[in-house]
């Protein structure tokens, strides 16, 4: 990743004014460029915005992006933002999850728990989060295989 001088920074700022500009010119991220900014105690050019508001997704957008894609994750791929956010948004809207809400997935799931697969296995064979194939787990009422205990080293 590039580092500027201060000096270098200054002159890029008065070329291309804003942060977001100076990344992509630099194939770097705006945030690297506003850290730079801030350590050398920069200001930003007056008027140039540094920061961009996320894109705003209407309610009706959301549930036609979630019947399309399915998880938050896939969202925040085709709209651009964090799938945390994607997330935020979506319980806003009192949405609820359909990674979450699969009845036909989660039995099967819960069946493969029941059969001592470990929850790492179930969640490779998904293709989910861990954390999403253990809350399925749990509210399946089954306790969870956690597999047998690492070895670290060459201690017997």
């Amino acid at each position: 990743m590039p580092r500027f001088t201060k000096s270098e920074l200054l002159r890029l700022q008065k070329k291309y004014k804003t942060d977001a500009e100076i990344g992509r010119n630099f194939n770097i991220t705006r945030q690297y460029i506003h850290f730079l900014r801030k350590l050398y105690a920069i200001p930003p050019i007056p008027g140039a915005r540094t920061v961009f508001p996320p894109p705003r997704i209407t309610r009706d957008e959301f549930v036609r992006l979630q019947k399309k894609y399915h998880s938050d994750k896939a969202i925040a791929e085709k709209v651009g933002l964090s799938a945390t956010r994607v997330g935020d948004i979506r319980k806003s809207y009192g949405i609820p999850s359909i990674v979450l809400d699969n009845t036909r997935r989660n039995a099967k799931i819960v069946s493969m728990a029941k059969k001592g697969m470990t929850g790492t296995a179930i969640a490779r064979e998904f293709k989910m989060a861990i954390p999403y194939v253990c809350k399925i787990i749990n509210d399946g009422g089954v306790r969870l295989n956690r597999g047998a205990p690492v070895r670290v080293g060459n201690r017997a």
